[in-house]
């Protein structure tokens, strides 16, 4: 079995390099510190917080004909470059500098598939940080598909910031019941089908400093249905049998002083956020989500990152099926079915070394370790889900990583094609 699933990732890895990595040789000239993680030019500020100063890369001040990153007739390129716009750069000329690419794609949820992403880099103020919009998309060989939009505007040299979320899907997913000693064991499986619709607007506005507050939003309709329960599962799958709303407006303060939000390579990120949902404004069930990120980035060797992660999510309240914090998918510890380890707390801690291999190519590595417990008093270090892996890197537009992971844990591998880091 181990065998067939590391034949599948080598030919998934292949197809991937084949069809979404267009051919471009090695641009040395795109700027000083140029690295896989993107790391910004040397004059650059840190770009969520600081007015940018003198650089002339696009996250700053728009490029002149003479600069090499956007001197499009300096660039050697192939083909697929010119076709998809993948030139690793940023052309301050167009309204939006869009790339796509597309390229097979597996994960533990949804099987064998085709995914494609579109990035668009844009610059609605010239003294802050580039605004992006992203695209993603994937359909599998079951039925199941997935449309995310991330649109992530910068304003006022970056003293004002609004993201826009949206996300619908139709896919087939499992379920291994709450808590830890009902998800470990393999046959508590459930097998369904879920449709899922999710928008999530956040504002944030400097306070001091490197200091942001914001208000925020977040609304989720799931409905569940093609239940396939086997013999041996035990688990109750009443709570999943009603469809489910979830409203509520969103606070958070954070200290942000990432070089990049896109791409980090240096700086701290911290930040609280809770989440309200009541029946009053329409929410079926009445519970609370507080959130809390601390990320950390260093630069190794000019040219190497190392990051490491710790997230909480702790919640009170009639908490529905589709809100339960829960370990696993393209972010948070790769590797894990996402919606297999779930309880009404959780944590997470992960480290991962992005290696730059040279020009626009480069590799991550990471470990991790998180747990679930239906309060905080009952984490439990014979509980824990250990979790590692490695990936491929190819930068795509400024700032922005396409990357091909797997990940291994407590249960078995998963691999994964997305856009932008991890974390």
């Amino acid at each position: 079995m181990k065998i067939y699933f590391f034949r599948k990732m080598w030919a998934l890895l292949g197809l991937f390099i084949i069809f979404s990595v267009p051919y471009s040789p090695v641009y040395a000239k795109q700027t000083s510190t140029f690295s896989v993680d993107n790391k910004p030019a040397t004059k650059d500020t840190t770009a969520n917080n600081k007015p940018a100063t003198k650089d002339t890369t696009a996250n700053n001040k728009p490029a002149t004909k003479t600069t090499d990153s956007h001197k499009k007739s300096s660039r050697p390129s192939g083909f697929l470059t010119k076709i998809s716009g993948s030139d690793g750069g940023f052309d301050p000329n167009k309204p939006i500098d869009f790339s796509v690419v597309m390229g097979p794609y597996y994960s533990p949820e949804v099987s064998l598939g085709l995914a494609f992403a579109a990035v668009g880099l844009y610059q609605p103020d010239v003294q802050s940080q580039l605004s992006s919009l992203v695209l993603q998309g994937v359909g599998s060989i079951n039925g199941s598909f997935a449309v995310i939009i991330n649109n992530k505007i910068f304003l006022n040299a970056n003293s004002r910031q609004f993201y826009v979320d949206l996300k619908g899907l139709s896919m087939d997913v499992v379920y291994y019941g709450k808590g830890f000693q009902e998800n470990v064991k393999d046959d508590n499986l459930v097998e369904y089908h879920t449709k899922e619709f999710t928008f999530t607007p956040t504002w944030k506005e400097r306070v001091y400093g490197d200091i942001f507050a914001g208000l925020g939003a977040d609304i989720t309709y799931s409905k569940a249905t093609e239940f396939t329960q086997y013999n041996k599962s035990v688990v109750d799958i009443k709570p999943l049998q009603e469809p489910s709303f979830s409203v509520g407006p969103s606070a958070l303060i954070n200290y942000d002083s990432r070089d990049n939000v896109l791409s980090a390579t240096k700086g701290l990120f911290l930040e609280y956020n809770i989440s309200w949902y009541d029946d009053s404004i329409g929410s079926d069930k009445n519970f609370t989500l507080q959130t809390f990120h601390y990320n950390q980035y260093a630069s190794v060797n000019k040219t190497d990152v190392v990051a490491w992660q710790f997230i909480g999510q702790f919640t009170t309240g009639d908490v529905p099926w589709d809100r339960m914090p829960s370990i696993g998918g393209v972010g948070n510890l790769r590797g894990y079915n996402s919606g297999r380890y779930q309880d009404a707390q959780l944590m997470t801690t992960q480290v991962e070394y992005r290696l730059h291999l040279f020009g626009r190519h480069g590799m991550a590595f990471w470990f991790g370790v998180g747990a679930i417990a239906d309060k905080i008093s009952k984490f439990n270090t014979d509980e824990l889900l250990p979790n590692g892996g490695l990936g491929y890197r190819y930068l795509i537009k400024k700032n922005v990583n396409m990357r091909f992971d797997v990940g291994y844990g407590r249960n078995g591998p998963g691999v994964y094609l997305s856009v932008n880091e991890a974390f």
